[in-house]
This record gives structure tokens, C-alpha cells and sequence, in this order.
């Protein structure tokens, strides 16, 4: 009986965990955001190019803490306009999706140069 039980409860947590995750991943309508951060390089092929960047959002953890996350950018039309701004700060608004992996992606809509005081 014991064994039985903890089946099910195992059976349970499986099929908890397996609805959870198509609610998560298979959001039909993803919403539309606007991030401003930084863009930055996070992959290169074997000769130094760029092949994929991120904006880096700085997020606030707490009263006393920040911390940085990376939203690759979508390799499209669109996302391909932004290897130039490498260093730049710059405001976003696109559609967030995530991968198994839990990487966050976002398909650039528009975007917009922020002019930072020097």
C-alpha cells in the first residue's frame, strides 16, 4: 500500500510537472515587452566573429542587489540590424520566448538607440 501511494504521488508530480511546462513553453500568443539594456556579444565562431548577441537588462533582485540578464536576440532580419550597436544602450520592444534549456529570447519588433550622457 505505501509503495502504491508513493507511485501515485510520483505519477502526480509527473503529470504536474509535464502540464506546467506546455503552459510555460507552448504560449501561443507571447507578449509583447519593452526591455533597455545593453547589447552585447555572447557568441563567436572559430574566428572571433560575432554570431550571437543578447541585451543585458539590468533587473533588481532586492533593496541592495541588481543583476544582469541576457535576452539573445533572434537572429532574424530584424536582429541582424543590431550587431552594429555592440556596446550600445538600447530599448527593445519585442516578443519573449524561452527555450527548453530556459534561454530567453526576444524577436525584435522595433528598437530605438538610447543616447547616454557621457
Amino acid at each position: 500500500m505505501k509503495n502504491r501511494n508513493l507511485l501515485l504521488l510520483n505519477l502526480g508530480i509527473c503529470i504536474g510537472t509535464f502540464l506546467l511546462n506546455q503552459a510555460v513553453f507552448a504560449q501561443e500568443n507571447p507578449k509583447e515587452v519593452t526591455l533597455t539594456g545593453t547589447i552585447d556579444a555572447t557568441a563567436f565562431d572559430n574566428t572571433g566573429t560575432v554570431i550571437q548577441i543578447a541585451l543585458s537588462v539590468e533587473e533588481q533582485v532586492n533593496e541592495s542587489d541588481v543583476e544582469f540578464v541576457n535576452y539573445i536576440i533572434v537572429n532574424d532580419n530584424k536582429g541582424k540590424e543590431l550587431f552594429h550597436l555592440i556596446g550600445k544602450t538600447v530599448r527593445i520592444t519585442g516578443k519573449l520566448s524561452t527555450d527548453k534549456q530556459n534561454n530567453t529570447y526576444i524577436t525584435v519588433k522595433e528598437y530605438k538607440v538610447i543616447n547616454q550622457p557621457s
